[in-house]
């Protein structure tokens, strides 16, 4: 699944990461752990990215997060959505430093600590 490769080579380049199976699934996600960034397929299971980002970019606390639109689909409606935008097949390198950017973004913040972790 393209999610946890998405995963995986980020993680491999230090970052944290937590895989959403559905759309709702990511909006619960982000609004429980602020994640400094988000990549986001555009079609999902159940809600579709399009909402996701719609939902994100409407609350005062997660507005602020960048969205990194990844997608099969070079569908005009998609363009300008999220911060980013890649297709899919994407190149590794360009995806990381496309995160590296946009967590280094001015409108990105540090999440703030998890105190449910053990």
């Amino acid at each position: 699944m393209v999610a946890e490769v998405i995963a995986g080579l980020l993680q491999d380049q230090g970052y944290t990461t937590a895989i959403a199976n559905s759309g709702n699934a990511g909006v619960q996600l982000v609004l429980d752990t602020l994640p400094n960034v988000v990549v986001c397929d555009m079609r999902m299971p159940g809600m579709g990215g399009h909402e996701v980002i719609q939902i994100l970019k409407n609350q005062p606390t997660t507005s602020h997060i960048p969205v990194v639109v990844v997608t099969g689909f070079c569908d005009p409606e998609y363009f300008g959505v999220g911060d980013a935008f890649m297709t899919k097949p994407f190149k590794c390198d360009k995806l990381v430093a496309t995160v590296d950017r946009m967590a280094k973004s001015p409108h990105a913040r540090p999440a703030p600590p998890r105190t449910d972790l053990n």
